[in-house]
């Protein structure tokens, strides 16, 4: 099983992921929001090969080391189509959110549209497409066929809530249809590993997260 290890980053307190495999030292980084040399540290620290930056959304907590990053390792982007405006547009959201200008916009490198496999050493995860929180927001499912299932839910899905949508672009009615029909009907041991607080799992959320009962 490959390891997903978390920094909390930045004044939004965003889990950024580092996903890695000990026996190739391939790995990915998934929405390193902010404090790129801490992430850069851990890279490092971990003697990972680093092959590529996989975003769950565009909101700037998610992108803010990613210009650095880039510059530093030479990895592609990968983002959800439907949040292109909104990477690009990272100055824009953070003069909006009032947090200062020492935000760049990201061009991904590639667009994804939902259902791709993306890889890191012999791991595959597949993509899925759950807007709601933005447009383009994905979850990264890997299936592990049992206690290694797990998936990267990013702003969608928390431990004991859901991902807001008041922001642009948000609709609550697309965010709770990606959760009921994307993640709800993973397996119960599914562990969840959100882009703010602690992980869980599908079947603790369905018996307890109070935003979807019905």
């Amino acid at each position: 099983m490959f390891q997903i290890e978390s920094l909390v980053v930045g004044p939004f307190r965003m889990n950024a992921y580092l996903l890695h495999c000990p026996e190739t030292g391939e790995g990915v980084l998934v929405d390193p929001g902010d404090e790129a040399p801490r992430l850069l540290s851990l890279v490092e620290k971990r003697g990972v090969a680093l092959k590529a930056i996989w975003l769950t959304h565009a909101h700037i907590d998610h992108l803010g080391a990613v210009p650095a990053l880039r510059k530093a390792l030479g990895v592609p982007v990968s983002l959800h189509q439907g949040d292109r405006i909104l990477a690009e547009a990272a100055k824009e959201q953070a003069a909006l959110l009032g947090v200062g200008g020492r935000y760049e916009g990201v061009k991904a490198d590639t667009l994804l549209k939902g259902n791709e496999t993306l890889s890191f050493g012999p791991w595959r995860l597949r993509v899925l497409h759950t807007p709601g929180h933005s447009p383009g927001s994905c979850c990264f499912h890997y299936d592990g066929g049992g206690s290694d299932d797990l998936v990267v839910t990013g702003d969608t899905l928390f431990a004991g809530s859901v991902g807001r949508t008041d922001l642009p672009g948000g609709n609550t009615d697309h965010l709770f249809a990606s959760i009921r029909f994307k993640l709800l009907t993973l397996p119960t041991g599914t562990r969840i590993f959100p882009g703010h607080g602690a992980p869980s799992t599908i079947g603790e959320e369905i018996a307890g997260n109070p935003f979807l009962t019905d």
